[in-house]
């Protein structure tokens, strides 16, 4: 007995010691830039190993003389000594005519190699977003991703909202765009996310591809990465980029050329007749065209003589004088600016041990093509991380965006700033005399017009009548005078606190903050009421009557997020997983309200000073999502790999109960592994995957509401009646998508060929259904298709 305990004793003591002589080691693993590794292979010779994060960061176990083999997909590998260090930074060398491993993102920031993704995942980086400056990111990805429809505005709509889509319309009503994240926070759009700031972007297409977003991701999602201060950068981390790009309308509409404005074939013969103006008898026996009708299809021009529109005002050198009736084929085309952009940016960047930041400041200018339009930006960019002892790391992002426009960005019937032109306008009509008397009055204060009535209907005791527009105001003067001032203010962001257990284990929790604040106010003035006839510039009546109106909105959305990551590898076999909680707040508030009849005093823009009652409305919305979620990844020796996803959610705006489940499930052959020479094929895989999303429904669509109207009648209040009843098991639609595909590189990888044949089903779409008017409704809401 006393020979075992002895035995026994020894076996502890040197358990004890060999424990003692071992020792953690961690570092980074890098390239030659300084840009992480991720995934790189970390492992003692001849022994275990470990997978770095996608920061190329590690840890791992190693024991007095023992030498590290670091490597990763497409670099050389490289043997370090241990020696006494505990940390080892490596940088690893990318072999001859490869290409760097692709790191793609997906919801809460999580990463993958691309290698291992089994649906279609396509990658930008920040260069290649940059090659033509753009003021959006929308534009800037246009031409560079597969399957995506970029659904541009014209350079001339400044501010206007853009989006776009992925695998064409997803539903039955157009206008379903893809999810837009920016380092895990989900944005409502893309115009406030500022390309020079950009990393690189990863567009997950598909319901397979964005699982791990639940309802968020039916219609797919563009996932972007900001920059990051990285160690060993060159320089002393201070950047600055400058841009200016022109635009300028490069195609209009073939308008014809030979006939003036009007509906008469001839030119009419002007006789002075008493009690017009005295100044007018110049122009007795001289010919002129129709002015009041403002189409275009009036006497042919061939050079004679005429009374332009601007004659028949007095005070400047043409007045009561002829000029030549000629063609002017580009007289759209002219009335444009050159619209200029110009944008500058200034940044800086610094990372060390434990700590990395990097602040960048954008500021975007714009003149507009349409005079007097222009749009003013400032971005305002920084993260922040710090470690807080061996275990504990703390991050932070903050953005912030102010926006000033004045932008009249209307494309209905009669607009000024194109329906005039490929609708109603003279082709006679020089654009340059139109610019030269955007100023010209009458004594009375009547801007002049291209369109006024003409002289024969002339009222000696209404100047409104016979100088005014009749439809239509000089577009230089209608810009002249509206103002549509809007204001935003966008503020987006996170902190996070991530604690990591061990190298293959990490807990993160993140608090993330998106908000939106909209001002505007709109003036159509007195002077376009004192110079318009039969005009409808009012947006709230359709009225030739000046008004004032003013909105406001604010929405704020809120992420409670946490995170648990599990990495692992296991002899050939590497082990990838997350699995959290997601909980989601938003709350949209609003309100507008507009004159209405015109104003008791003119030029005083106040709603206080509306004829009529105003007209007024508010919003008020909020929504809840609790969501759990788990995804897993199996990889074996790198080339072939198996995933899944699975995600619930519950939502505020669903029936008592009821769920959203989301899943996807896929696999992926890298089978150019298994090739030694090539030569010709540098690079094979083949990917396979499916995935359900069922959305979830609109705030209140569940609801059966009763609305108190703004105004009495007769002393009583008015409330609407609901005339559509939903029905209680109603659900957002269902979307099922199957997709297969192979990714093919050739000749040291010089040519790429990537193949997605893809299906998708969608069904239970949330429909209006008619029923007969007795029951007391008009519509069933319902699930059908």
């Amino acid at each position: 007995m006393r020979r075992f305990f002895s035995l026994f004793t020894m076996m502890m003591l040197c358990t004890v010691l060999s424990f003692a002589q071992s020792r953690v080691v961690s570092g980074t693993v890098t390239d030659p830039a300084g840009k992480p590794v991720a995934f790189a292979s970390v492992s003692t010779k001849g022994g275990g190993g470990v997978q770095a994060d996608a920061n190329g960061s590690y840890s791992i176990r190693v024991n007095p003389g023992d030498f590290l083999v670091i490597s990763g997909t497409g670099y050389d590998p490289i043997e370090v000594p241990v020696g006494s260090l505990t940390t080892i930074n490596a940088t690893l060398k990318l072999k001859d005519n490869t290409i760097a491993e692709v790191v793609v993102t997906s919801a809460f920031n999580t990463k993958r190699a691309a290698r291992s993704i089994a649906s279609n995942v396509q990658n930008v980086s920040g260069e290649q977003l940059n090659t033509v400056r753009a003021n959006n990111v929308n534009n800037a990805l246009a031409g560079k991703v597969a399957g995506a429809q970029v659904r541009s505005q014209s350079s001339a709509a400044l501010g206007r909202e853009t989006l776009i889509r992925l695998r064409g319309e997803n539903g039955l009503t157009p206008g379903g765009g893809a999810l837009y994240v920016v380092d895990g926070t989900i944005m409502p759009s893309g115009n406030d996310i500022n390309p020079d700031d950009i990393e690189d972007i990863s567009v997950l297409q598909g319901p397979a591809a964005a699982a791990l977003f639940g309802p968020d991701g039916a219609n797919g999602a563009i996932v972007i990465n900001l920059k990051k201060a990285r160690k060993g950068q060159p320089g002393i981390g201070l950047e600055v980029n400058s841009g200016v790009v022109f635009d300028k309308i490069y195609i209009t509409p073939n308008y014809q050329n030979s006939y003036a404005g009007g509906a008469g074939a001839d030119l009419i013969k002007y006789t002075w007749k008493p009690g017009q103006p005295d100044a007018w008898k110049a122009l007795d026996g001289k010919y002129y065209h129709d002015y009041t009708d403002d189409a275009s299809w009036g006497p042919r021009m061939v050079g004679q003589d005429y009374i332009p529109w601007y004659a028949w005002y007095g005070g400047h050198e043409e007045s009561y004088k002829t000029a030549k009736l000629n063609p002017q084929p580009n007289n759209a085309k002219d009335f444009y600016n050159t619209g200029v952009t110009m944008t500058n940016n200034i940044n800086f960047s610094k990372a060390s041990d434990g700590y990395s930041l990097r602040a960048s400041y954008t500021n975007l200018d714009i003149k507009g093509l349409i005079p007097n339009s222009y749009l003013k930006r400032h971005t305002f960019n920084a993260n922040f991380t710090i470690d807080l002892g061996s275990k504990f790391v703390l991050g932070t992002n903050f953005n912030m965006i102010t926006q000033k426009s004045n932008a009249e960005n209307n494309d209905g019937y009669s607009n000024q700033s194109t329906g005039t032109f490929n609708q109603w306008f003279h082709r006679d009509l020089d654009i340059n005399k139109m610019r030269e008397f955007r100023g010209l009055r009458t004594p009375e204060g009547i801007y002049g017009s291209w369109n006024k009535s003409n002289p024969d209907s002339y009222n000696p005791n209404n100047a409104k009548s016979s100088f005014a527009g009749n439809y239509w105001l000089n577009p230089y003067t209608y810009f002249d005078l509206v103002k549509n001032d809007n204001q935003r203010e966008r503020m987006f962001g996170d902190v996070s606190l991530t604690y990591k257990m061990n190298n293959d284990f990490r807990l993160k929790a993140t608090y993330r903050r998106q908000q939106l604040a909209v001002d505007n106010s709109s003036i159509y003035p007195t002077e376009l009421e004192l110079s318009s006839n039969q005009s409808s510039f009012n947006p709230w009546e359709g009225t030739s009557i000046a008004g004032y109106g003013v909105s406001n909105s604010l929405s704020v959305r809120q992420n409670y997020e946490l995170l648990a990551t599990y990495s692992k590898k296991v002899r050939d076999f590497a082990i990838n997983a997350n699995a959290g909680l997601d909980i989601l707040k938003t709350k949209l508030t609003g309100s507008n309200q507009n004159t209405m009849g015109g104003l008791n005093v003119a030029y005083l823009y106040s709603l206080a000073n509306s004829k009529n009652t105003i007209t007024f409305g508010q919003t008020y919305q909020e929504y809840a999502r609790r969501g759990v979620f788990a995804r897993a990844d199996v990889g074996y020796k790198n080339f072939l790999f198996l995933e899944g996803t699975l995600r619930n959610d519950w939502t505020s705006a669903e029936p008592y109960g009821n769920n959203i489940p989301t899943y996807s499930v896929g696999a992926s052959f890298v089978f150019s592994d298994l090739i030694k020479d090539k030569t010709i094929l540098s690079y094979g895989k083949i990917r396979a995957s499916t995935g359900q999303t069922i959305l979830s429904l609109n705030p209140y669509e569940l609801a059966v509401t009763y609305a108190p109207g703004a105004n009495q009648f007769n002393g009583n209040f008015i409330m609407s009646e609901p005339n559509t009843l939903p029905d209680a098991g109603l659900q957002g639609s269902t979307n099922n998508e199957k997709e297969i595909g192979i990714e093919t590189r050739f000749l040291k990888n010089r040519i790429g060929i990537d193949v997605t044949y893809w299906d998708r089903t969608n069904k239970d779409f949330p429909v209006s259904v008619s029923v007969p008017g007795q029951s007391g409704l008009t519509n069933l809401r319902i699930n059908a298709g």
